[in-house]
């Protein structure tokens, strides 16, 4: 059941030209069941900044949702679309749904909502292959106050659209509670090369500053300020020099991980040694890497080359 009620008085804003809401917290996240066997887990994302809206990130391709895409799901008995409120469920306490269609291999980084109240806004994924439950890849809680609201979600977790998976958006209204609409921004899959054009490309030197990279030690590399936002991946040069030791190695990996994995991305096979390498590293969502020394002490040197995104 599909309701649609208009006033004539009052335009239904855009996603973007919203009116300004009061300043934001980051809200709780709601608990309900209203998809079987699909109740939330912690919350996933960065807390929303305390603005109307973040300023798109250079790089991202940004989806625009209508809040007309949104349809009653299961449970709920249908909808109801008004110019001035959005679209929510005609019983409170339900959910409506919109697909998610973006290619395999494009990396969600931010969500701009606009909304009335604080409906709690999540992500599903469904595997092609069936039966299965969707699996939870993101959720938040929008904050409520001028309606309509505006908020903004940099992703601190990016969500990946995996081949083989279906998408979709599920967002839970409680009394009061709609949508007007939202945009994605996202990476697009296409590994499109940008040389480094910046100045000076020297990330980090660490006879300048911080000292050798320790035994075992992991060290995070920010490239935020050498012009990463929005890529996905970056390549460098990275040299070591007045190594220490019979032997070591250098691994980089996206500091998104939750441990260094295994990798090596340079080796040397005494001391004092200087000896580079040209490496590629995915980067987190906040532009960085990390570096994880082997078993002896070395100097670090990186130079940026270029992003993919």
């Amino acid at each position: 059941m599909d309701h649609h009620q208009s006033d004539s008085r009052v335009s239904r804003r855009s996603l973007i030209a919203g009116a300004a809401g009061a300043a934001l917290a980051t809200g709780a996240v709601a608990s309900y069941a209203d998809v079987a066997g699909a109740a939330p887990g912690p919350r996933v994302g960065s807390a929303p900044v305390p603005a109307e809206l973040s300023a798109p990130i250079a790089g991202l391709t940004y989806l625009p949702i209508d809040g007309l895409a949104f349809l009653p799901g299961p449970l709920t008995d249908g909808r109801v679309y008004q110019e001035t409120t959005g679209v929510q469920p005609i019983t409170p306490g339900r959910a409506i749904y919109a697909p998610l269609v973006l290619p395999a291999g494009s990396v969600i980084r931010q969500i701009h909502v606009a909304h009335v109240a604080s409906p709690v806004i999540t992500i599903r994924k469904r595997l092609l292959t069936a039966p299965n439950p969707p699996t939870q890849v993101f959720q938040q809680t929008t904050v409520a106050g001028t309606n309509p609201n505006t908020i903004t979600f940099d992703l601190a977790a990016p969500v990946t659209i995996e081949a083989g998976a279906l998408y979709y958006l599920d967002v839970f209204c409680s009394a009061g509670d709609s949508i007007f609409g939202l945009t994605i921004g996202y990476s697009a899959p296409l590994q499109g090369f940008v040389p480094f054009s910046g100045g000076n490309p020297r990330v980090l030197d660490t006879r300048v500053a911080g000292g050798k990279l320790g035994a075992g030690e992991d060290r995070t590399v920010s490239f935020a300020s050498f012009g990463s936002a929005g890529a996905r991946a970056v390549l460098f040069n990275l040299a070591v020099t007045e190594t220490e030791g019979a032997g070591g190695f250098v691994g980089a990996y996206s500091a998104a991980l939750p441990a260094w994995p295994e990798n090596t991305s340079i080796n040397w096979f005494g001391a004092n040694q200087t000896l580079s390498n040209a490496v590629t590293s995915t980067l987190d969502s906040s532009g960085q890497i990390k570096l994880h020394g082997g078993a002896s002490r070395t100097h670090v040197v990186i130079d940026v080359v270029g992003y993919l995104y």
